[in-house]
């Protein structure tokens, strides 16, 4: 959507270093700089409380009793299951020799 290649952003420094000059490019740039970090660190500390929440909501769901139900990975479950099928497999290739 917003693409955006190294020649373009090339072309934009030259452009704004002859037109502000070195020096107030480079305030330019720190400020720039300043503004980002700025911007992480709210972003930052605006998902922590919502990341805390959905994990929470992602480990139970609610059924229509109203009682809590614990969810599962599938991936997990699959790869315990997968475990079991070699486990399964080895013991009886032993009972088989």
């Amino acid at each position: 959507m917003f693409d955006i290649s190294l020649a373009e952003l090339g072309v934009a420094g030259i452009v704004a270093v002859v037109v502000f000059g070195p020096q107030e490019c480079l305030k330019a740039l720190k400020y720039t700089r300043y503004i980002v970090i700025k911007c992480k660190k709210i972003i930052s500390s605006c998902m922590y409380p919502i990341q805390k929440e959905l994990r929470h909501v992602e480990d139970h769901l609610i059924d229509l009793e109203g009682e809590i139900q614990l969810t599962y990975d599938l991936e997990e479950i699959e790869k315990e299951l997968n475990n079991l099928k070699k486990d399964g497999k080895r013991k009886t290739r032993k009972k088989n020799i």
